[in-house]
């Protein structure tokens, strides 16, 4: 007798994409908090913290070409006027947030840095509205202790 394991596609992107769709239909402005330095991410450089994570401002009215499948997120925005292509896989996703409500809408995601297994998530615990972060401030990175 054989057994066959059910695989399962992929979680995240779906995630990410219906919390994207429900802040955006609920007029709240969707941020993400990328870490730059995983594989495959194409964001402005000069624009990275010193944590390694970017916030990206994905407000329908700031970009075009949205793109979510499977793999990642990509589109183009302008960026100290120019226009850039952006790309990052859903690994690279730590938080989805919106920063006018961030305790009402914040996902945060675990990421994998390394072969290690070192892991952590970009933004830590939700900020305060009284922390709401400016269009460029750095984000918060926490390590996640194994259990």
């Amino acid at each position: 007798m054989s057994t066959t394991q059910k695989v399962f596609p992929p979680f995240k992107p779906r995630l990410v994409k219906l919390f994207y769709d429900y802040l955006v239909e609920v007029n709240e402005i969707p941020h993400f908090n990328v870490f730059a330095a995983i594989e495959g991410v194409i964001v402005p450089a000069n624009l990275i913290n010193g944590d390694g994570v970017i916030t990206l401002n994905l407000n329908p009215s700031a970009i075009r070409h949205l793109h979510m499948d499977e793999k990642g997120v990509s589109f183009r925005a302008c960026f100290n006027g120019v226009e850039t292509d952006v790309y990052f896989p859903h690994e690279a996703i730590g938080a989805i947030y919106s920063p006018d409500n961030p305790h009402e809408f914040y996902l945060p995601f675990v990421i994998k840095l390394d072969g290690l297994g070192s892991e952590a998530t970009a933004g830590g615990t939700p900020p305060t509205p009284a922390e709401k972060p400016a269009a460029r401030s750095r984000a918060h990175l926490s390590v996640v202790p194994k259990n």
